[in-house]
């Protein structure tokens, strides 16, 4: 997944989206700006989804380093004082 670009240097494109009336109804009273709004939905989405992404991809490793600090432990740890 490409990295999302920073606002305000990327195109915008007008598009048409169907939507429930009475959400809509709600929206325009509340004063909600819905291009903002699905914006920074689709945003936190792609992260999201990023993230959970990496954690899959990575899990082998993250499995593997935790059973190592399990067996042995930490580096250094008899020398912590907390």
């Amino acid at each position: 997944m490409e990295r999302a670009p920073e606002e305000g240097k990327v195109k915008k494109k007008a598009t048409n989206l169907s939507i429930r009336e009475d959400l809509l109804g709600i929206a325009r009273q509340d004063g909600l700006n819905l291009s903002n709004l699905l914006e920074s939905a689709l945003i936190d989405y792609c992260r999201r989804k990023k993230e959970a992404q990496w954690l899959e991809e990575n899990q082998p490793g993250i499995t593997a380093y935790n059973e190592r600090i399990d067996g042995n432990g930490v580096f250094g740890a008899k020398y912590r004082r907390f």
